[in-house]
């Protein structure tokens, strides 16, 4: 991931880091689609951690453009998590953090895409 969004790909090399990308966002994406916690257990605030990492790897990718497009409701999982960051951002600053990271990301995404930018764009 890190290799897609800080450096430009040769052209010969661009199908394998694509593919692992890819993995890695499938992975990041199912991580978020389990519907984060909404009571507290031993694992909460690692669960919470991991999702808000996750989620930030998806945004890094929709920075980069078309490569997580192809995932039909990427944004729903986006903003789940943003929602799971909401719901316990009263116990943890760094959860309301990480809140508003997530929507001022995914604001600039929206913006970059209205104004024809090649972000986030398959």
């Amino acid at each position: 991931m890190y290799i897609a969004v800080h450096y430009e790909i040769p052209p010969a090399a661009s199908h394998v880091v694509v593919e692992y990308v890819q993995k890695a966002i499938a992975c990041s994406f199912h991580i978020g689609q389990a519907k984060p916690i909404r009571h507290r257990h031993h694992g909460t605030w690692l669960a919470l951690r991991m999702v808000l990492s996750t989620t930030f790897a998806m945004l890094a990718a929709l920075k980069v453009g078309g490569l997580v497009d192809y995932l039909v409701d990427w944004r729903d999982v986006i903003e789940d998590a943003a929602a799971a960051m909401e719901y316990w951002e009263e116990e943890s600053p760094d959860m309301a953090k990480g809140k508003e990271i997530i929507r001022y990301l995914l604001k600039q995404i929206d913006e970059t895409r209205h104004s024809g930018g090649s972000e986030g764009q398959a």
